[in-house]
């Protein structure tokens, strides 16, 4: 993936919904961006991942902020918000469940 990369998603919400979003920065193990591009109204959202090595292994730091750009903007913006830190919580326990699951099936691993 570069700068100027786009994808289409398909959101599963109610109603479902296409979104495409574009890159806006690509630095592979570090950080990428990117912006919704369609639709282009009434709101927007700009999401930045980061990954930082720790000694656990590593971190991932994601920021979603979602800009009205027309009419009821303001509304679709903080409704997305809400839904989308919704979707970041479900992400987030399934992933926890899944690396507990794997702790427990996988043997132990000897230095």
């Amino acid at each position: 993936m570069k700068q100027g990369f786009s994808v289409t998603t398909l959101i599963r919400a109610a109603p479902a919904q296409e979104l495409t979003s574009v890159t806006l920065e690509w630095e592979p193990g570090e950080r990428m961006g990117f912006r919704s591009i369609e639709p282009g109204r009434p709101a927007i959202g700009v999401a930045t991942h980061r990954f930082e090595a720790c000694p656990d292994g590593t971190l991932r730091t994601w920021t979603m902020d979602f800009v009205p750009t027309g009419v009821g903007g303001r509304v679709v913006a903080a409704v997305s918000a809400a839904i989308f830190e919704r979707n970041a919580v479900a992400q987030q326990e399934r992933v926890r469940r899944v690396l507990e699951a794997g702790s427990r099936l996988s043997p132990p691993v000897s230095d």
